[in-house]
């Protein structure tokens, strides 16, 4: 009479559950972490991208105005309660606004005297003021606005126009409702004066952000007013 013979299989212990549920963890946990860059770094590089895209138009629009302007009549101002400017900036610093006097009129037109003979004839005429400042976005952010203030009568270079002409125009410039945007998320704009070298430090700083991944870039140069 045969016997037959049963195999009985062991069973895992809670011991060795325990241990295979811990070196799964840490492999998952090594993966994601290994993962991480490469999932992120579209959102790190379009952040990027977005603030560069920001600044540069609007860094070279500042920069073309302050070259057909007159240092003399460049004034760094703020925003807020009464309006106060300056000229007195050595070194770059946090500036609400910078007015930047222009001969462009509202048609765009560059104006010049082009009379012949005179002392003042190819120099500037004076239109008005072309006000840079950081302003409110409607999402929360900011913007580095630019709004033009023609004068009440046009000022005929070498002359340029008064203090109290440039705060009037910025007072009216920063009033205005949905201003021009010259350069999205722009958090801070700060200037330096160099009177003797008719040269403006200018320096933008733009803020980016793209599904929670943010990036900042600024933009940097010493500008020479040329009139």
């Amino acid at each position: 009479m045969s016997r037959s013979s049963k195999s009985r299989q062991r069973g895992t212990t809670l011991a060795e559950l325990l241990t295979v549920t811990v070196v799964l963890g840490f492999l998952f946990s090594f993966s994601v972490a290994l993962m991480a860059p490469v999932v992120n770094a579209p959102n790190k590089l379009q952040s990027k991208v977005d603030t560069l895209q920001s600044i540069t138009s609007g860094f070279y629009r500042l920069q073309r105005d302050v070259r057909t302007s007159d240092i003399s009549g460049d004034w760094a101002c703020t925003t807020s309660g009464t309006i106060t400017c300056t000229q007195t900036y050595s070194t770059l610093t946090t500036t609400p606004a910078l007015a930047v006097i222009t001969a462009l009129s509202s048609a765009n037109q560059f104006s010049y005297n082009s009379t012949t003979g005179g002392s003042t004839t190819g120099l500037p005429t004076w239109q008005g003021v072309m006000v840079y400042f950081v302003a409110t976005s409607s999402s929360g952010g900011s913007n580095l606005a630019r709004v033009y203030v023609p004068f009440a009568s046009a000022i005929q270079a070498p002359a340029v126009p008064t203090q109290v002409q440039v705060q009037a125009a910025v007072s009216t410039a920063v009033a205005t409702t949905s201003p021009f945007v010259a350069a999205p998320h722009v958090g801070q704009l700060l200037t330096d004066f160099n009177s003797a070298q008719h040269v403006i430090g200018l320096k933008l700083v733009a803020n980016g952000t793209e599904n929670g991944r943010t990036n900042k870039t600024s933009y940097e140069s010493d500008t020479y007013a040329r009139n």
